[in-house]
């Protein structure tokens, strides 16, 4: 008979569905610095001008968080896991959890990059189901993202938050149906 496994011993891979600045800032700045109260390396993968953002926001706590631009990272969709299964193999084992967050899909993005970004955010799901413990945050900007897209983000991601709440996502598809063949 096998334990069950805490839900903060494996990969949590969540939805931010914000609208405008502010709203993310207030999503994504409590997330980093509860990680690093907590011990937890943090990389932020996001643009250049959301780094900037976020950076000013952490103020002395900054230095402490690791960053990447996502339009160097994610130019090629296809390099966006290899890149967090380095951070988790550098930074994590033996339990330590870690954070992340990445946004592989903003607006303006061209269609066949974006139909890759979300075939990965689906497939981030597989890659990590093991024990690793880590959280990976996924802002979406609603405010300018085709309700689609964000339709999508439910299917893919276990949890979303929106309006500040958490919730387990009923759309989400599991991590079998993340696996399977894409047409």
């Amino acid at each position: 008979m096998s334990a069950a496994i805490d839900p903060a011993d494996k990969f949590r891979h969540e939805a931010l569905l914000y609208r405008g600045w502010a709203d993310f800032v207030a999503g994504t700045v409590p997330f980093i610095k509860e990680g690093l109260r907590a011990g937890e390396p943090v990389l932020v993968v996001e643009s250049a001008e959301k780094i900037g953002l976020l950076y000013n926001a952490l103020d002395d706590e900054a230095g402490r968080v690791l960053f990447a631009d996502m339009s160097e990272v994610g130019a090629n969709p296809a390099r966006i896991i290899p890149a967090w299964r380095e951070f988790v193999t550098r930074h994590g084992g033996h339990g330590k959890r870690l954070r992340g967050i990445g946004e592989p899909i903003w607006y303006g993005r061209p269609t066949d990059e974006l139909v890759e970004c979300q075939r990965h955010e689906s497939l981030l799901n597989v890659a990590f189901d093991g024990r690793q413990p880590w959280r990976l945050l996924c802002p979406y900007d609603v405010g300018h993202l085709d309700e689609s897209v964000i339709e999508e983000a439910r299917r893919s991601h276990e949890y979303v938050i929106e309006d500040g709440e958490m919730q387990i996502s009923r759309e989400f598809r599991g991590v079998e149906a993340c696996g399977a063949p894409l047409d």
